[in-house]
């Protein structure tokens, strides 16, 4: 991922992540720090790593909230996770 890719992706996942009362202070950090490390691959890999990271986040969220069973057990949503178990070769105990 570019420089310019990273500076994109963290400041787009400020957008979506921070509401926007609270936004300016992180948009703020991510610009100063992008400002400050234009030369220094050392950290452009960290935020990297740290922007992957946020979007791993967020998808592990929005997928606990489709498949977590303790929060809605209607059938439909039942019905999801016995077919999603059954392509993996698993079962589900209820």
């Amino acid at each position: 991922m570019s420089s310019a890719q990273t500076y994109r992706t963290l400041l787009r996942l400020v957008a979506r992540l921070i509401p926007a009362e609270g936004r300016t202070p992180y948009r703020r950090f991510v610009q100063d720090s992008f400002r400050t490390a234009q030369a220094d691959p050392q950290a452009l890999r960290v935020a990297e790593e740290y922007a992957t990271h946020l979007v791993r986040l967020e998808e592990h969220a929005s997928t606990l909230s489709r498949y977590n069973i303790a929060v809605d057990r209607d059938g439909n949503n039942m019905e999801h996770v016995r077919s999603t178990a059954a392509r993996c070769g698993l079962s589900v105990p209820y």
